[in-house]
């Protein structure tokens, strides 16, 4: 493939996907209380594991935040449903968090369901709250979900790097695989290749409709000049998102240049 093609299909990907090589981490600050679970599911508790550390490794997926374990907000064997909302807050205040995740898991019609809330520890502000069901597969897949909202929603507010990156984080539905994602890019630009293909092969394990992890496992399969794997990669996204899909032209694009077809990979992206 000419070089000049290279660059090129590489510069648009680049644009096009608002990239960056590298986010700073400013430290903002969550308590993650322990989840609360309703007295039909606390015989399942021990198997779903620590709920709420599980939402701290998901939250972590952005490099920004900083999860703060909330066991010791309240007392042994007490529930923070019953430590008054006020009281709470400045226990929270006391670690130098600036947000806390108040979460518990219910049944609801025979469905498991996953809410969260999350708050701001200075004036009680609720900033994001979401709820989903839990899948057969274990409560992991909506943790990440749930997650990820709140990362949104954080982001948002606090204007953070990652709000700059629009593709980045709407490209998957997990927090999970968004860390997999990011963790795979700064792999890429430091030209470790092989830990950017596991990266993103495990950013498509947690969300296997995430487009951008295809698209990105292509072009790292690329510069290991591994160019059937690369194809085999952009077919695999294409077929989780058909002609209409947002991330179709993309994904065509990388099918295009893995065959070495640089104009019409130039003319799709």
């Amino acid at each position: 493939i000419p070089v000049a093609i290279v660059v090129a299909v590489f510069l648009l990907a680049r644009d096009r996907l608002s990239g960056s090589s590298d986010v700073s981490r400013s430290g903002t600050s969550v308590v993650i209380l322990p989840f609360e679970y309703a007295p039909t599911e606390r015989a399942r508790a021990e198997g779903d594991g620590t709920a709420h550390q599980q939402f701290a490794e998901a939250i972590e997926a952005l490099p920004e935040l900083r999860a703060i374990d909330g066991t010791s907000v309240v007392e042994a064997g007490e529930s923070w449903r019953a430590v008054p909302f006020a009281e709470l807050l400045r226990r929270v205040r006391q670690l130098g968090a600036r947000y806390v995740v108040m979460a518990g898991v219910a049944s609801h019609d025979g469905a498991r369901r996953v809410t969260v809330d999350v708050y701001a520890s200075r004036d009680g502000e609720r900033v994001s709250s979401s709820s989903v069901q839990v899948p057969p597969s274990g409560l992991r897949p909506a943790m990440g979900h749930v997650a990820l909202d709140a990362i949104r929603r954080i982001a948002e507010r606090d204007s953070l790097a990652i709000t700059r990156q629009a593709s980045l984080l709407s490209s998957t539905s997990s927090a999970f695989a968004l860390r997999h994602l990011m963790d795979g890019q700064r792999k890429f630009w430091q030209s470790d290749f092989d830990g950017a293909v596991a990266a993103f092969e495990s950013a498509i394990a947690e969300d296997s409709a995430c487009a951008l992890a295809y698209h990105r496992l292509s072009v790292a399969q690329i510069w290991l000049h591994d160019f059937s794997r690369a194809l085999a990669a952009a077919e695999a996204g294409l077929k989780r998102h058909p002609l209409g899909s947002r991330w179709n032209e993309l994904l065509e694009g990388q099918r295009h240049y893995a065959r070495s077809d640089g104009g019409k990979s130039i003319e799709a992206f």
